[in-house]
């Protein structure tokens, strides 16, 4: 027998990519958080070693430029701190981020593959399905 597959319902096409969006998108945000903290531990350590340039003659100080505070980055340095002190936590939430937007987008792409194939298969460019019947 042979079918050809005219037209993929969208809430079907949302169950499935509902279903097995976040077991796809789960290795690569595994992969990805892992590769992140180490990454974040390293910034909040360069940023850590920034100190002040302080200017001074004769024991007096005369100048005193803080490169993080003229940047207004003590609220950056205060959240790496933090990511830094609590890597564990960050790996899992930031794995659980990476895996909800991960099924969000491949949901999106099949909604939006599934609406190409319908306009397609309109114009008669289906996929033909054979199927064979078997008796058990």
């Amino acid at each position: 027998m042979r079918y050809t597959i005219r037209r993929i319902t969208l809430p079907s096409a949302l169950r499935i990519g509902l279903a097995v969006g976040w077991l796809v998108a789960l290795p690569p945000s595994c992969l990805l958080a892992a590769l992140l903290v180490p990454l974040l531990q390293r910034v909040y350590a360069t940023l850590a070693g920034i100190k002040p340039i302080e200017l001074s003659v004769f024991g007096q100080e005369i100048l005193r430029l803080d490169v993080l505070e003229s940047l207004q980055m003590q609220e950056t340095l205060a959240t790496l701190q933090w990511v830094d002190a609590n890597s564990t936590t960050t790996l899992l939430l930031l794995t659980l981020v990476l895996v909800v937007l991960g099924s969000v987008l491949l949901v999106v792409v099949l909604l939006l593959f599934c609406l190409a194939y319908n306009l397609i298969a309109r114009l008669g460019a289906g996929l033909d399905v054979e199927l064979e019947g078997r008796m058990r």
